[in-house]
């Protein structure tokens, strides 16, 4: 007896591109930016959970030198590694000072790092993840300053980065 239908061979395994790893899942990605208010040093944090985002030890990324496109690199490799994950037991019983990003940045105290770092939240705006949001820490009279950025464009991504850093040391100061 003949088959009437063709079987369809598996396509062969192909890794992701980057565009296609930021539409997977049913996440709005994201990570903190920590960039230090005098030297060029950054500290990039993914987030990870769904509801309630937390930061993981490990999945940190550590810069010296802030050169646009490296940090834009550091950036978007720890957006797409961000993902959904349930929130582990040990990171409900956390403390201040057991905080990810702060015990990497080897200041003496929380309150130290708050001083020394500049937080940048970078968020994807929705579900595929086409555009970010960078965002800063309330300035004076509640004001933020924000841009909307592709997080694929590592050059301009690193380059929205230090302007943020520029006009909010700029602003604070004045």
């Amino acid at each position: 007896m003949k088959q009437w239908f063709r079987r369809r061979r598996a396509a062969p395994e192909r890794p992701l591109t980057p565009a296609e790893r930021l539409r997977a899942g049913e996440l709005r990605r994201g990570c903190h930016v920590f960039l230090h208010r005098q030297r060029d040093r950054a500290i990039i944090a993914s987030l990870f959970g769904g509801g309630i985002q937390f930061e993981l030890d490990g999945e940190i990324a550590d810069i010296d030198g802030l050169e646009p496109a490296t940090l834009g690199a550091a950036a978007c490799e720890r957006f797409l590694a961000s993902e959904n994950r349930p929130m582990p037991q040990s990171v409900r019983k956390r403390k201040r000072t057991d905080w990810p990003a702060y015990r990497q940045s080897g200041c003496r105290s929380v309150a130290a790092f708050e001083r020394e770092y500049l937080p940048v939240s970078m968020i994807g705006l929705n579900k595929a993840n086409i555009s970010v949001r960078l965002e800063t820490e309330p300035l004076r009279d509640g004001v933020r300053l924000t841009v909307l950025c592709n997080p694929l464009a590592t050059q301009r991504l690193g380059e929205e980065l230090m302007k943020l850093r520029k006009y909010y040391l700029r602003w604070e100061t004045a």
